[in-house]
């Protein structure tokens, strides 16, 4: 009998050591799992922290205007692009643009505020998107990232600072042609 409840307890003490064993395995893994998370998104953003070294902000800028849900796609060096579908806020005011990533998304970003003066921005169309007209935006102290935005929303931008964001501008004076 007593032998017997040797073995039990060993196999119990077993079991207890191989569930604790489990538990840090999985506490582990879910370390690194959230780990490789932060880290593609930390590396996903690395034009945006580009742009964000000459234009950031503490917050977003509080404007006349501002529109939220906006997509934008970044390029520059290379064939790739960083896409934010349906995540940034847009805020115009009489200054510039500012571009602000929208909650939960800004939490894990890695994407500060921004904030671009007007005359830092140079607007040329493109036909980068398939089914609408857009428009690329280049900044004079960041030339090697572009940003690409549906028409629309620059008609929108050049309404606002013209006061009448109802009205629909052309592309080309947006370009400055």
């Amino acid at each position: 009998m007593d032998h017997c409840f040797v073995v039990s307890s060993r196999l119990a003490l077993l079991a207890e050591a191989s569930l604790a064993v489990q538990i840090v395995g999985c506490g582990f893994g879910a370390f690194i799992a959230g780990a490789i998370f932060l880290a593609v998104h930390y590396r996903a953003a690395f034009r945006w922290r580009q742009l964000a070294a000459r234009y950031g902000v503490q917050t977003a800028i509080q404007g006349a205007a501002s529109r939220r849900m906006e997509s934008v796609f970044l390029f520059g060096a290379g064939i790739a692009f960083q896409s934010y579908r349906g995540i940034v806020n847009v805020t115009v005011n009489t200054e510039g643009v500012g571009l602000s990533i929208a909650r939960p998304f800004r939490y894990f970003s890695f994407c500060p505020p921004l904030f671009i003066p007007h005359e830092e921005i140079v607007a040329t169309p493109t036909d980068w998107f398939v089914n609408a007209s857009s428009v690329k935006l280049a900044f004079r102290q960041v030339p090697e990232i572009e940003l690409v935005v549906s028409e629309e929303l620059t008609r929108w931008i050049h309404g606002v600072v013209q006061g009448r964001p109802e009205q629909q501008i052309d592309a080309h004076i947006l370009a400055g042609n």
